[in-house]
């Protein structure tokens, strides 16, 4: 039985290792970057790096058909919002806004107030955004 304990101990502590490294492929195809643990989240450089995180976790992508989650509230509006994978769950990214804002911390939300044109989404080095038409 005690073989049977360090052996689940053993196989558990390689999983946790293997899901924790930082490749960016598999034989099943692109890992994810990981998503941070918010629970400990105490000055504003933590929130910073938590929504950066976050948002590298939503936003990667290996193909534009991926890009599609408009991100609402990420800026002033239209294409000028953060774009997130389709599949991707984003109430961790509002979460953080959230938190940071209740402790009067800044997050890089509001960028240029326009309204370029695009043409759907794109993924331009592993991350989700709009094509915008040039």
């Amino acid at each position: 039985m005690k073989y049977l304990k360090f052996l689940v101990w053993i196989m558990f502590f390689m999983i946790t290792v293997s899901c924790n490294q930082k490749d960016t492929t598999s034989e099943n195809g692109p890992i994810l970057p990981p998503s941070p643990d918010i629970t400990n989240l105490a000055t504003c450089g933590a929130f910073l790096d938590a929504f950066n995180q976050e948002l590298r976790h939503i936003n990667y992508c290996t193909n534009a058909a991926q890009c599609g989650q408009v991100l609402a509230k990420t800026s002033c509006g239209c294409t000028r919002n953060k774009v997130a994978r389709m599949d991707a769950d984003s109430q961790k990214f509002y979460t953080i806004i959230s938190l940071a804002q209740a402790k009067e911390c800044s997050l890089p939300l509001i960028s240029i107030c326009d309204c370029p044109t695009a043409n759907g989404f794109a993924c331009v080095e592993n991350q989700c955004t709009w094509n915008f038409n040039n």
